[in-house]
């Protein structure tokens, strides 16, 4: 069942569906507490305002958008949710917002609808930077991972001498003429003896 489905039969009286409504919104609601924890997060901690508080403030908006929301403006239930749990979330700070007209467009207005049959919504043009960051990390982390694997291989190829100079000079960034140096000085110092008991 959709959203919208749930919300219009639970302002009809089916109170009981609200857990399973608060069941499909709740990672929105608490990514959008998380987002905000991030961008207060110096009010938070002076309040003593914690994320658990906002993820608790976020059911209070949801059953307050629940009350409010309007079938017949044909906006989506989250998008709508949206600006209740922000409004909830400055509130439990202290802070109020400007009231302003916002439009009210749905994630799934169609903004491009050409001739081929397909369309282009505002959630397809909307950057998820969470996501991006993440697939870049993975990226990042699969590249290092075969960079060592390759790295192991041809050092493994080299005599013991020629991987100590390549790990110094390459890997550490020692200069040629530091890592002979160092070398020399280690080659220089006596062994010490072993003290017989």
């Amino acid at each position: 069942m959709t959203n919208e489905q749930l919300v219009v039969r639970i302002q009809a009286g089916e109170t009981d569906l609200m857990s399973t409504l608060w069941e499909q919104v709740k990672l929105f609601a608490y990514k959008q507490a998380w987002k905000f924890y991030k961008r207060q997060t110096n009010r938070c901690l002076s309040l003593c305002v914690g994320i658990e508080d906002l993820q608790q403030e976020a059911y209070l908006a949801i059953y307050q958008a629940v009350e409010a929301f309007d079938i017949e403006k044909c906006v989506k239930f989250l998008t709508y949710a949206g600006y209740h749990l922000i409004k909830c979330f400055y509130t439990s700070v202290g802070l109020h917002r400007a009231t302003r007209k916002y439009a009210e467009y749905s994630l799934d207005y169609i903004i491009v609808d050409n001739a081929k049959g397909g369309n282009l919504s505002l959630l397809d043009i909307l950057p998820d930077q969470t996501a991006e960051a993440e697939i870049e990390n993975a990226i990042e982390r699969e590249y290092l991972s075969q960079v060592g694997e390759i790295l192991n291989k041809a050092l493994n190829c080299l005599s013991a001498p020629q991987r100590e100079t390549a790990i110094n000079c390459y890997g550490k960034g020692l200069s040629y003429s530091e890592y002979a140096r160092q070398e020399a000085l280690r080659e220089q110092q006596p062994n010490k003896p072993e003290i017989e008991p």
